[in-house]
């Protein structure tokens, strides 16, 4: 990624220098697609920085993912316990998507568990 990222670097100085000699001609049309190309280069740069994020976020997740795949869960009672938590985790969330999704007691029946993300409900 920072290669990448070094590389469009070097391809804006590369537009700058070849702008600054091209500013000085009277080609209005080739003046145009230089412009042209720095708005590509500029949203390629802002693509590779919005990747970047995603890849962060996404390696947060797997660290995430790790750790809670190391705890031992305990099915009981229609969910998912982690023997050093005392909260529910929806077994839909977590069998489907790996996603750590905590109980709410539902109001209306209180012996029931409802996890909020996909509204799966206990028995």
């Amino acid at each position: 990624m920072q290669d990448a990222i070094s590389a469009i670097g070097f391809l804006y100085q590369s537009y700058k220098t070849v702008k600054d000699i091209i500013d000085q001609t009277s080609n209005l049309e080739l003046k145009q697609k230089i412009v042209d190309m720095g708005i590509q280069i500029l949203d390629l740069k802002e693509s590779i920085h919005g990747y970047r994020n995603k890849i962060d976020i996404l390696e947060e997740e797997i660290k995430r993912i790790k750790y809670l795949s190391e705890k031992e869960l305990e099915f009981k009672n229609g969910a998912y316990f982690s023997k050093d938590e005392d909260s529910a985790i929806c077994p839909n969330c977590w069998d489907n998507n790996r996603q750590y999704t905590r109980m709410r007691y539902d109001s209306i029946e209180q012996d029931r568990f409802r996890f909020p993300n996909c509204r799966y409900m206990t028995d």
